[in-house]
């Protein structure tokens, strides 16, 4: 059996989101402290951002017209908003807590929930749920 090339899918999703999305930088928290050797001297600092990421977003009760089932739809439901990101660089976004808007001022969303849309071995489009902190 051939395995069915989806970089065209791919690169379809990148184009789209990059035509009407619009820039974002993703951030994860670090754990752990600063210095394992003296562990009460507190945490460690945040690792920084990842920008040049490009995000669409839609109303999560427009999932599913985009296909996505209630039982995934019910787990975006404390989520204000849904950001469509498709991988840069086979980059994956599953640890990240954080979403800065970057054409609005860095407004910082909690990241509330994410699914990836991953057929076969590659990953086409991360639904990310987002709410404000």
């Amino acid at each position: 059996m051939i395995a069915y090339d989806y970089s065209r899918p791919l690169a379809s999703a990148r184009r789209m989101i990059e035509r009407f999305g619009r820039p974002v930088a993703l951030q994860s928290v670090s754990e752990g402290p600063a210095d394992p050797a003296q562990p009460l001297a507190g945490p460690a600092a945040p690792p920084a951002p990842v920008t040049g990421v490009w995000a669409a977003f839609v109303q999560p009760s427009s999932l599913q017209a985009l296909g996505l089932g209630v039982n995934v739809t019910k787990l975006f439901a404390t989520s204000e908003q849904i950001a469509l990101i498709a991988p840069k660089d086979d980059y994956a976004y599953s640890d990240m807590k954080f979403l800065y808007d970057v054409n609005d001022n860095n407004r910082k969303w909690v990241i509330t929930h994410i699914e990836v849309f991953k057929p076969g071995d590659t990953v086409v489009l991360h639904f990310i749920g987002v709410k404000s902190p």
